[in-house]
């Protein structure tokens, strides 16, 4: 399927789900960046990463200099150098997520691009310097930069290839498809690929479907013959036959199909010559000989073949037993690349064009590696997986890879952390220090950070558990007495379980879990070792450091009175909420359990039918069902407790972020324990937290929109800037944190943002009209952003007349009087519809 829905404003659909944030410049012009979401490790990648050679026709000279490259991205905070989105800043903390490939482009030296798994698409017009969002936050699975302009630049997201020219001012979804920029073999090879000799032919590999090929630069692309269902992990085009193509395909799910495929007609027409795992998982042609070179996941796991692909023999004289996680080209030589090995950052190995064995170019360790800037220094690169060489320099090298992106200036001698704004991190977790100006975060794949300056740069790094730490809290009383849990994830003895710290993160202990049953999951992976079957939650008393609570994921809440040590089931042996009432799927990063100062709790709730939030009542020592929201669309997804107000409470509802169906929830709250509740917010929420040093200043994160404050308690509400990335990205992975005058917000797939509240003015409200939430996006009075996606479209004239009677149009008539005639009514439809 063919579409051609360029990003102007006009179609709505798109609009809600690619939100424009505006803050970035491309000198001379400004630009928008679209918004921005699990990480994981990968462990092989091939790629050629970078484009066929052209000549540039937008007028630029054909080369620069390195000390010609100039930052173009959005401003940057001057304390900390990070882009600003709008009015949102990312905080420097670091690369911290699975950056897959890089890309540069002869057309510009300067510019270069990395795809991330979850992340999306970042760009750097400074050589790797400094990295900002360039497309929304969810991944990217394959990319392709034209070689004549480094502005136009086609794209494989989630629901297919999105193409811009113009330097990502303006986006069209030119192909709806389905690509796994975070699946099973996100690591492996490329999606798109440029034909040699001809810029605008182009060809795909999606998931579960057809190759479908383009010839008019990515505009507009057919299907092939090739299966509906095939899942493509790496395509490319033969150098020396530029007509031959080949594809490499894996079963993943969804009854898929493998293999490996070869055209002969420049990709209009398939055939397959192998099945299954007897071909390469990704390969690389020969760049003046007709041999390919395959890349296996098991051994040998390199191989040749000199009949096009029709036999493969084993090809390793020169190598390591080892796998080699990507390869590509440079100045007439092929490049593999191995790694992590114990002490060996990158093992390179180069062959001759049309040669008969490897030899070792190189081998980057501890004492060739500059880590420097960032806040894993001691980790260093993990799992090689792109590279991308610079056409003016062959010397400078971009290599992509789990946590970070690395440069090498000298032919790979050496290498430094080059990441700086490439913030791809999943935040589980942010909470605030309300004495100083410290945060806490708990992060997927990277650990625990502790944030200084209200929120703008890290200050202290604990691995605690190697992948993630999902829940923290502390008490009042003492805050540097914080416990946190960690998710099921990795395996090893620090998985699935829970640490504390008594000095504000810089070290931590694991509890001894004394009365915890340690009990595998029937799910989980055969290396899973004996463990908690997953943390679900943690609160800790705010007037008592000692008294701390954990959800347990299929199984019940649990009480510790000796700060965290020795544990005791809440409610008695038999307690009334059962063990399913906890999700034990850590990636919703949603806290299940909060604890008050007068003993009261409350709980969130898993997916499973039938499961209702529950309240404890301190004076019967009993659960209770929440009556109120029993019936109530949508999950019990998140609860958090006023540190300074006994038995008050915040509850988000919102539908799982897997759910196809409309969504639908709100923001609740309690003043008396859990009992009886109000609704303050009619929209589904992701997360909600309470000032701690403000009783009236609350704030949540609706599940597809950005943030909202309010400063007298949820009567009324402030919606921040939409310029935050990925903010209306489906799902509920998000988190936030009020410190001093900013909020702190986490992302899922872009890492923790902050925003000054102070320094927004009093913020944009909004008129709820209908399902929608109305704005003034121009400060005029009239409130012609009726649909509140950030633009005034035709959208919103269908909006105004669904609505036209509605409470939220009549009660605010001069918010809608668009004819200026007193009144509301049809005369102001006609008068928005001219306006457009």
């Amino acid at each position: 399927m063919t579409t051609d829905t360029t990003f102007d404003g006009e179609n709505i659909d798109e609009l809600r789900s690619n939100d424009t944030p505006t803050g970035t410049k491309r000198s001379p012009r400004r630009r928008d960046v679209l918004e921005g979401v699990a990480v994981g490790a990968g462990v092989l990648g091939l790629s050629l990463g970078t484009t066929p050679t052209g000549a540039r026709t937008n007028g630029a000279a054909a080369a620069a200099t390195q000390a010609s490259c100039e930052y173009l991205g959005p401003e940057t905070d001057p304390d900390t150098g990070m882009p600003r989105y709008g009015d949102w800043t990312h905080s420097k903390i670091g690369a911290g997520g699975q950056v897959e490939n890089a890309f540069t482009t002869p057309a510009n030296p300067c510019t270069v691009y990395a795809t991330t798994d979850v992340g999306g698409t970042w760009r750097s017009d400074d050589r790797g310097e400094t990295w900002y969002i360039f497309h929304r936050g969810d991944g990217t699975r394959g990319l392709s930069v034209h070689p004549a302009d480094e502005d136009i630049v086609v794209h494989a997201k989630s629901d297919g290839v999105w193409r811009t020219e113009d330097g990502g001012d303006s986006w069209s979804h030119v192909l709806e498809t389905s690509f796994k920029p975070n699946g099973t073999y996100r690591w492996a090879g490329e999606t798109i690929a440029r034909k040699p000799d001809d810029d605008d032919v182009l060809m795909t590999a999606p998931h579960n479907d057809t190759v479908y090929r383009s010839t008019d630069g990515g505009r507009t692309w057919s299907a092939t013959d090739t299966p509906s269902n095939v899942h493509g992990t790496d395509v490319k085009w033969d150098p020396t036959n530029p007509d031959t193509a080949y594809l490499c395909a894996r079963p993943d799910g969804d009854d898929t199909t493998g293999g490996f495929w070869k055209s002969t007609d420049g990709g209009e027409s398939w055939t397959r010559l192998h099945y299954g795992p007897e071909g390469p998982i990704e390969f690389h042609p020969d760049p003046e000989t007709d041999a390919l070179y395959g890349f296996y996941e098991h051994g040998p796991y390199v191989k040749r073949s000199t009949d096009g692909g029709e036999s493969w023999s084993a090809f390793d004289d020169g190598l390591p037993d080892a796998q080699f996680k990507v390869s590509g080209v440079n100045d007439g030589e092929i490049y593999a690349l191995t790694g992590k090995a114990s002490d060996v950052a990158y093992d390179i190995f180069t062959l001759p064009a049309g040669g008969s064995s490897w030899s070792r170019h190189s081998k980057i360790t501890g004492d060739d590696l500059d880590t420097s800037g960032w806040f894993w220094e001691d980790f260093g690169p993990y799992n090689a997986q792109g590279i991308a060489f610079n056409r003016e320099d062959p010397d400078e090298w971009y290599i992509a890879g789990t946590y970070a992106l690395y440069k090498t200036e000298d032919g790979g001698q050496t290498a430094r952390y080059s990441s700086h704004g490439l913030e791809e991190m999943v935040p589980f977790d942010v909470k605030s220090d309300p004495r100083n100006d410290r945060l806490y975060a708990g992060f997927a794949d990277s650990g625990f950070v502790r944030l200084r300056d209200h929120g703008k740069q890290w200050d202290v790094h604990n691995e605690v558990s190697f992948h993630a730490v999902t829940h923290h809290d502390y008490a009042d009383t003492n805050p540097d007495y914080l416990v946190c849990t960690t998710a099921l994830y990795s395996g090893g003895s620090r998985s699935g379980t829970i640490f504390i710290s008594e000095d504000a993160g810089e070290t931590w202990r694991q509890s001894e879990l004394n009365g915890l049953e340690h009990v595998v999951p029937d799910d989980a992976p055969s290396w899973a070792p004996t463990q908690l079957q997953a943390p679900a939650g943690v609160s800790i008393d705010p007037t008592d450091s000692e008294h701390v609570v954990v959800a347990i994921g299929d199984d019940v809440a649990y009480r510790s009175r000796d700060g965290g040590e020795s544990w005791s089931k809440i409610g008695g042996p038999d307690p009334a909420i059962g063990p399913s009432h906890f999700a034990r799927n850590f990636w919703v990063g949603r806290n299940q359990l909060a604890l008050s100062g007068d003993g009261s709790m409350v709980t969130a709730t898993n997916y499973v039918e039938g499961e209702s939030p529950h309240y404890f009542d301190p004076e019967t020592e009993t659960w209770n069902e929440i009556d109120e929201l029993a019936d109530t669309a949508g999950v019990a997804w998140h609860v958090t407790a006023d540190p300074n107000t006994e038995g008050r409470f915040l509850l988000t509802v919102a539908l799982p972020f897997s759910s196809t169906e409309d969504w639908s929830g709100a923001l609740w709250e309690s003043t008396d324990g859990g009992k009886s509740w109000s609704k303050i917010y009619d929209r589904p929420c992701a997360a909600a937290t309470f000032d701690p040093n403000d009783p009236d200043r609350v704030a949540a994160f609706p599940a597809r929109e950005v943030p909202i404050v309010s400063t007298d308690g949820g009567d009324t509400w402030t919606k921040l800037d939409s310029a935050l990335p990925a903010a209306r990205q489906e799902g509920n992975h998000k988190t936030l944190a009020f410190s001093g005058s900013n909020l702190v917000v986490g992302v899922g797939g872009i890492s923790i943002l902050w925003i000054d509240l102070d320094g927004t003015g009093d913020g944009e409200e909004t008129i709820q009209v209908g399902e929608y939430e109305a704005r003034d996006p121009d400060g005029d009075g009239l409130y012609d952003d009726v649909d509140g996606d950030g633009q005034t479209t035709h959208a919103d004239v269908d909006a105004f007349y669904e609505h036209l009677e509605s409470d939220g149009v009549q009660q605010n008539a001069e918010r809608f009087d668009f004819d200026d005639n007193g009144r509301v009514g049809f005369s102001d439809v006609l008068d928005l519809l001219r306006r457009i």
